[in-house]
């Protein structure tokens, strides 16, 4: 960064810079100048963040892309995909492993798994033996928990059809003269509940 593009990163991220500022212009003006660092800050502001993080990657500036992937915060699946295009050009451009593994752990949003596609297939697995054995450690934890949610519907559902057969097995006594608990008129003249606490009720008094 010169000097001018410094003054005019300042600038930029001064407080409430998005209305003082067309940032459509600005963003014409920083490209056509060459203004790399400003353009990624104005993608920022205009909350275009793929943009920011495509652009710091072409000038390989990772810790912007880095910042900027982890910006969308309502959005996980947007930060996925822009956390796995870091990814990618990490372990593709620079072909360096460790450096991979220090990115994964870097990013609390990717596994393992998402960026093994990423290396080549002549990479040996004891460069990640430690991180796929915690993965499948991970992945055992989670299926037992998905075994006891399963065990506890079970066992719910098999209440709910105890509940039910009780239920249809269940009979209420209603006698000629009984009336309505609401409107004290008979409770045979029309249609009725019956509660099990043996209230009745006329259908139309409910």
């Amino acid at each position: 960064q010169n000097e001018d593009e410094r003054s005019l990163l300042k600038f930029l991220g001064s407080d409430g810079v998005e209305q003082r500022v067309d940032l459509k212009y600005a963003l014409r003006l920083c490209i056509s100048h060459k203004r790399m660092q400003a353009c990624i800050h104005i993608y920022s502001l205009m909350r275009l963040y793929e943009e920011a993080v495509d652009l710091a990657l072409s000038v390989k500036d990772i810790e912007s892309a880095k910042l900027n992937a982890d910006k969308p915060e309502e959005d996980e699946a947007l930060r996925k995909k822009l956390w796995l295009k870091i990814a990618r050009h990490v372990i593709e451009e620079q072909k360096d492993i460790k450096k991979a593994i220090e990115f994964l752990q870097q990013s609390e949003i990717l596994k393992i798994e998402d960026i093994l596609p990423f290396f080549d297939d002549f990479v040996l697995i004891d460069d990640f033996k430690k991180e796929i054995c915690t993965a499948l450690e991970e992945y055992n934890k989670h299926i037992e928990q998905l075994k006891h949610g399963m065990d506890e519907a079970t066992q719910s559902a098999d209440m709910i059809r105890k509940d039910i057969k009780e239920l249809r097995a269940r009979s209420g006594l209603v006698v000629a003269g009984q009336k309505c608990d609401l409107c004290n008129s008979t409770v045979l003249s029309r249609q009725f509940y019956l509660f099990p606490c043996q209230h009745v009720f006329h259908c139309d008094c409910l």
